[in-house]
């Protein structure tokens, strides 16, 4: 999916998270971990597809640290 069809962002606040991993072991095809346990979102442009994944990504998280964005189009 390109960032043009995607309508959400998944987004991540680093200095929010404690690392507790319930986002990357609720749906790892959206959100793996570094070497210290924390997210890494494997691609942020969420669309359809996958904002059901997105969504239980983010209401798992017990620290609020993950967002689903809408993305802003531009009109040209």
């Amino acid at each position: 999916m390109s960032a043009d069809e995607s309508a959400f962002t998944l987004e991540v606040d680093r200095k929010a998270c404690a690392g507790h991993g319930m986002c990357y072991g609720t749906r790892p095809e959206l959100v793996d971990c570094d070497d210290e346990g924390y997210p890494v979102i494997l691609d942020p442009n969420i669309g359809p597809g996958t904002i059901d994944s997105a969504r239980d990504a983010v209401a798992v998280c017990p620290e609020r640290a993950l967002d689903l964005v809408p993305r802003r189009t531009s009109h040209a």
